[in-house]
């Protein structure tokens, strides 16, 4: 029979575990009421172990010194009334932290920033007239490791990828990977990190990076969501 500090520290130990499944979320927008209800709701919810915000993405550079970004899981982020300056800041971030991830928040939905930002490599993109609720829900999945798009923007990404289709098929024949390449590809259709993707094939993560580099001019795309659905839509892979 557990005696009660056996017992104590089993539930410690449980909780802990608990803890660590948790999603640590960076918060920016910078409409007050917005960013305190919804920082209200994802802290109700019980999913998020801490939710940190902030007014605006001028507030980066303090969070990168002191580690939140490093902290994180996932950032939210509203695009603002200066979509191409924050843009700029989106795209830094993403390429010094390249696991975090991003969803963008907006009012109104312009193709041009739709493809930019997804092309960066961001996982989402919600509009902020959805209810609350549903926000919620869509940001707890992107923490899961889904990607999500508000469906009045998913048009534009289709429309997209037939216009790179369409050119593809006009101009260039597919360019072969290296075997590591191919390796490092397959791990990504598996959902992998760069991390877990170092760890596997026994490597660094700095040499992941160099090789995930390589492989997307090869393939003539943006980033890792883009090189895994052309390497599907080719048959180089089968998930």
């Amino acid at each position: 029979m557990l005696n009660k500090s056996s017992t104590d520290f089993s539930l410690c130990k449980k909780k802990r575990h608990h803890d660590a499944n948790k999603i640590k979320l960076i918060l920016i927008d910078t409409n007050d009421f917005y960013r305190k209800r919804l920082k209200y709701l994802l802290e109700l919810d019980g999913s998020f172990k801490r939710v940190i915000e902030g007014k605006s993405v001028e507030q980066f550079q303090s969070f990168h010194e002191i580690g939140f970004f490093d902290w994180a899981d996932l950032l939210v982020v509203e695009l603002g009334l200066c979509p191409a300056n924050n843009m700029k800041y989106i795209e830094a971030i993403l390429e010094d932290y390249p696991n975090l991830k991003i969803i963008i928040l907006t009012n109104f939905p312009n193709e041009a920033h739709v493809i930019q930002t997804i092309r960066t490599g961001v996982s989402g993109y919600l509009l902020k007239n959805n209810n609350f609720n549903t926000t919620v829900e869509a940001i707890k999945r992107v923490g899961k490791g889904n990607f999500v798009l508000h469906p009045s923007v998913t048009k534009y990404i289709i429309e997209d990828y037939i216009h790179i289709l369409n050119q593809e098929q006009k101009v260039t024949p597919s360019m072969p990977l290296s075997n590591r390449e191919y390796d490092i590809l397959k791990l990504l259709a598996d959902g992998k990190t760069n991390k877990e993707i170092a760890n596997i094939l026994a490597i660094k993560q700095a040499t992941v990076k160099r090789h995930m580099v390589n492989m997307m001019k090869k393939m003539n795309v943006h980033n890792r969501t883009e090189a895994v659905i052309k390497a599907i839509r080719k048959q180089w892979i089968h998930v």
